[in-house]
């Protein structure tokens, strides 16, 4: 029973995080070909590293093993690991680059997703310690 729990805690992050690399994968993939506005993609970085963190988080935050190691601190340092690993694939996939830019929002994302979970966490804690 604790592996499904295990399974069902980390299934989220492991599958986003496998879509944001199938996505970079995809070449020449631009915002602007699907009608958006230049520098959207911006925008959609922050929005899937926030998630991603958030995911992380939620998966992390069950867990015992960080050896006094905060949680948000692992989220952040993993999130950053994973977005410069993400920058550094698509320097390789035609018509995609690696860009500051693109790093600097995947950053953003994480600091903000990280903190919607630290919120979510401790507002669900303090719920079921009233309970």
């Amino acid at each position: 029973m604790v592996q499904r729990n295990k399974f069902r805690q980390w299934f989220p992050f492991l599958a986003w995080m496998a879509l944001i690399f199938v996505v970079s994968s995809i070449p020449r993939l631009s915002g602007e070909e699907f009608g958006m506005p230049r520098g959207f993609d911006k925008v959609a970085h922050f929005v899937e590293y926030a998630i991603l963190a958030f995911l992380f988080y939620r998966g992390e935050s069950g867990e015992r093993w960080r050896m006094g190691v905060p949680a948000w601190l692992l989220v952040i340092a993993a999130g950053l690991a994973i977005a410069c690993l993400d920058e550094y694939h698509q320097r390789y996939i035609p018509g995609r680059d690696s860009n500051i830019l693109d790093l600097t929002a995947d950053a953003g994302g994480i600091i903000t997703g990280t903190l919607i979970g630290m919120w979510r966490y401790k507002t669900f804690t303090r719920r079921v310690e009233r309970a």
